[in-house]
């Protein structure tokens, strides 16, 4: 990041087409406690969410087994694209 802005400095590898995402208002309220510890709380009502970040992952391991599920390389000839169904076993080691 750059110190005078609040935005990612572009890169070679991030000058690829990214879609549009859309997110929830991400106004919090904040509650800072005298240990130190501070809370960040949205104000907007969270929606549904799984039990376990890789609840995910499992249903669509299920669901789209040869889907890309992450894809990661130094040159495009050399990326390495696992599918769900491949992450599954790696996630679990």
């Amino acid at each position: 990041m750059n110190p005078k802005s609040d935005r990612a400095v572009p890169t070679e590898r991030s000058k690829a087409a990214l879609r549009p995402i859309a997110f929830a208002d991400p106004a919090v309220t904040v509650d800072r406690r005298d240990d130190g510890t501070v809370y960040l709380r949205p104000r907007m009502a969270l929606g549904e969410f799984p039990v376990r970040l890789t609840d995910r992952l499992h249903h669509w391991a299920g669901a789209e087994p040869d889907r890309v599920f992450m894809a990661d390389g130094p040159v495009p000839s050399e990326i390495q694209r696992p599918t769900d169904g491949e992450s599954v076993p790696r996630a679990a080691t």
